[in-house]
């Protein structure tokens, strides 16, 4: 009987272990050099709309006469220089819930937040715009996920305010932790070991400026202070698997050399 032939077939040692040290690679979170170089490129085509443009989606801060108003408002420039100046809701359409107005309302919030005023006015921070962002990838999950970006080193700030679905807001704690993270950028643009070091401090900083200033301390951002300024049909989506990612996703997510993210 004729024998027939065998073909033998392998890999090469060098192959296999490439694959191997690929797969022990999570792609779902950015590092901190794939991050910066997705940030310069938001920053090489980022165009800065003026704030008329999008009518009642736009807020600016009020002026040396004018009055904050405590529920809803920005903080007054008069008692507050070191603040923000305009605020800039997206221009979302009129189905999509929570409306424009309430995420122009939890930009002035933010603005307003004891501690991010004291943070600001230790540092003589003032931030020309604060604005939201539009959701970009999903949270913990995505490949490309972007919480906040700092532009110019603070000439602008822009927050990712809504869950992935666009159904309700991002919990407001996570929302002012991107805020010092984009804060951070006013002085240090990489990810570095004095990023790390003024970030941690903001951080603590924010947590004691709103303790001595409310009584409550930062607890209180998570939980009612959101609702005050729900309109009703908000939905607060972001469970705790979600939120946990988020945190495991902090410092390489957020990105941003040369002006942050």
């Amino acid at each position: 009987e004729k024998k027939k032939p065998l073909m033998l077939m392998g890999t090469a040692a060098a192959e296999l272990a490439r694959l191997d040290a690929a797969a022990a690679v999570d792609n779902r979170i950015a590092g901190f050099d794939e991050e910066d170089k997705r940030l310069r490129r938001r920053r090489r085509n980022h165009v800065s709309r003026p704030l008329t443009s999008l009518g009642g989606a736009n807020g600016s801060g009020n002026g040396a006469g004018g009055a904050s108003s405590a529920s809803d408002g920005p903080p007054s420039l008069a008692a507050h220089p070191y603040s923000f100046s305009n605020y800039r809701a997206l221009p979302y359409p009129e189905f999509v819930k929570p409306p424009v107005s309430a995420a122009l309302r939890l930009l002035h919030k933010l603005a307003a937040d004891p501690g991010i005023l004291g943070i600001m006015a230790k540092h003589r921070w003032r931030v020309p715009l604060l604005a939201e962002m539009p959701p970009e990838g999903k949270v913990g999950v995505s490949e490309s996920c972007v919480l906040g970006y700092n532009v110019n080193a603070g000439a602008e700030i822009h927050l990712r305010l809504r869950t992935d679905d666009l159904k309700g807001f991002r919990r407001y704690a996570r929302i002012r932790e991107t805020l010092v993270h984009e804060l951070t950028h006013n002085v240090w643009g990489d990810h570095d070991i004095n990023f790390k070091r003024l970030c941690s401090q903001l951080n603590v900083e924010c947590q004691e400026f709103d303790w001595k200033r409310t009584g409550n301390g930062a607890q209180r951002l998570g939980t009612a202070a959101v609702d005050d300024d729900s309109d009703g049909d908000e939905s607060w989506s972001e469970d705790d698997t979600t939120m946990a990612a988020t945190r495991a996703s902090s410092g390489q997510a957020l990105g941003g050399g040369g002006g942050g993210g």
